[in-house]
């Protein structure tokens, strides 16, 4: 008895040993084909004051957005920022898309618009002005309001979300000084 113990033991030793082996040889390849876990983008400015007009969706997307993917962090004093970002228009409207045969809305489109630019702490412009447009299309019907009105402020979070990400993605092209 003694002895199997010994062998079994031996065994899960010899496994234990190819495992590290196999682990560590993987490890090694995929470190060898430049993977490396998501790290900040490196941004030309260390902080960042949002100015303008953007809704409180909006700036509060754009204040936990920036600093969870750039190296830059949000100041709440312009005279501390290297980079004023400046939104000029945050609109959220809607339009129709269908009509049922009698005569009842069916569908429409969410539509949000955010036209913004950036300059430095001189007034040096660093980003032209630019728009971003994000459309939801939305099926509705007239039994169902309240939770079509529920659905509508989600799906316009929803497009906040989305339009601070593609914010800090302009600014991730600024590239670094």
């Amino acid at each position: 008895m003694p002895q199997s113990i010994a062998r079994l033991h031996h065994q899960t030793l010899l496994k234990l040993i190819k495992y590290f082996i196999a682990s560590s040889l993987l490890a090694w390849l995929v470190s060898g084909c430049g993977f490396s876990l998501q790290t900040k983008a490196i941004i030309a400015y260390k902080t960042i004051f949002i100015s303008g007009y953007p809704s409180p969706e909006l700036r509060y997307q754009l204040m936990s957005t920036i600093p969870i993917f750039t190296s830059a962090t949000i100041t709440q004093n312009p005279a501390l920022a290297d980079l004023i970002l400046v939104i000029e228009r945050d609109e959220v409207n809607s339009s129709i898309l269908a009509y049922s045969a009698t005569g009842q809305i069916t569908a429409f489109a969410l539509n949000n618009l955010v036209g913004f630019y950036a300059h430095d702490q001189e007034g040096v412009s660093v980003m032209t002005e630019r728009n971003i447009y994000v459309v939801r299309d939305m099926n509705f019907t007239v039994s169902t309001v309240l939770a079509a009105e529920i659905q509508q402020q989600q799906m316009v979070q929803d497009m906040k979300a989305e339009l601070a990400m593609q914010i800090v993605r302009q600014l991730m092209a600024l590239g670094r000084r």
